[in-house]
């Protein structure tokens, strides 16, 4: 008699974290019905969006959070390089790109706040002329495409969700409920991810935990400690700060790990390109755009 499949510890995991996020995320649902929450989530949180500290200086919460994902940048790019031939820490080498765009959104908040009184509009309605619009879509569009098609987030239909929440972040969402729309798309797609993951190992259980156990504490943190101690030591950074201290607790706490064993070596859609092309054959695996590149090539060597 065989034994029932143990529940992995990711899986356990993901879905206490799911659970987690999904009664913040009521909150914020009963807050836009309608509920006074001030007195749980506090004053300035319910007014921004955001815990936003030290408006109209260099220290405000959006600036620094741009500077401090462009150093987390830097510092994933060289984690990233260290295990570059651990495919199962690629979510450090997905996360650059990833910082990297999550702090320049925070510029562009950054700049739409100091160029309207109030972020109760979507943005497409606070700046209603085409290049701001377009502008706003452009990077909100950018900026769900880029964590999206990250093996940490990546769910279904990813070239149709990132236009259509590049639109709604645009024309329909009000900007101060911009980053709950956002950690609402990314904690689902997340979840799915997770669920669908094939390597259900110690790595996996310990990526679930480290990647997204941060960020869902300090989501819970900015709203209830902003009006006491977070808008006076930074506000909203801290979120943007286990943002990318999540990658970087993933790679040291599984970089001394065993690596992981696969069925199939784990190369890079380039690499299996180039190699296809070099035999003169594609990889069953390969789009039909690849394939015909392949055989375009293969044609050309043939004539010569």
């Amino acid at each position: 008699m065989t034994s029932p499949t143990k529940w992995p510890l990711g899986d356990q995991a993901n879905a206490v974290i799911l659970a987690v996020n999904a009664t913040y995320i009521a909150v914020i649902i009963a807050f836009v019905a309608g509920a006074d929450i001030t007195s749980f989530f506090g004053k300035n949180w319910t007014e921004d969006g955001f815990c936003v500290g030290e408006k109209g200086t260099p220290w405000d919460s959006h600036l620094l959070s741009f500077y401090f994902n462009c150093f987390g940048t830097v510092v994933l790019v060289g984690l990233g390089y260290h295990s570059r031939n651990r495919p199962e820490l690629q979510l450090v080498r997905d996360n650059v790109g990833m910082v990297f765009m999550h702090g320049l959104i925070h510029l562009m908040f950054w700049w739409a706040s100091t160029n309207s009184d109030t972020l109760q509009n979507p943005f497409g309605i606070s700046f209603p002329d085409f290049l701001p619009r377009t502008f706003f879509f452009v990077m909100t569009w950018a900026f769900f495409a880029v964590f999206l098609r990250s093996g940490t987030f990546r769910g279904p239909l990813i070239n149709f969700q990132s236009p259509l929440y590049g639109f709604l972040s645009t024309m329909i969402v009000p900007a101060k409920l911009l980053f709950t729309f956002a950690y609402t798309i990314l904690v689902l797609n997340g979840a799915y991810a997770n669920y669908i993951n094939k390597h259900k190992d110690k790595i996996f259980d310990r990526i679930v935990i480290c990647f997204f156990g941060p960020p869902m504490i300090v989501s819970w943190l900015e709203p209830t400690l902003c009006d006491s101690v977070l808008i006076y030591s930074g506000g909203h950074f801290w979120f943007d700060f286990s943002t990318w201290l999540s990658p970087t607790l993933c790679y040291l706490y599984c970089i001394n790990l065993p690596p992981r064993q696969y069925d199939e070596p784990q190369t890079s859609a380039f690499m299996r390109l180039r190699s296809a092309i070099e035999m003169g054959s594609p990889d069953a695996n390969m789009s039909n755009e690849q394939k015909a590149q392949v055989a375009n090539v293969s044609s050309k060597q043939k004539d010569k």
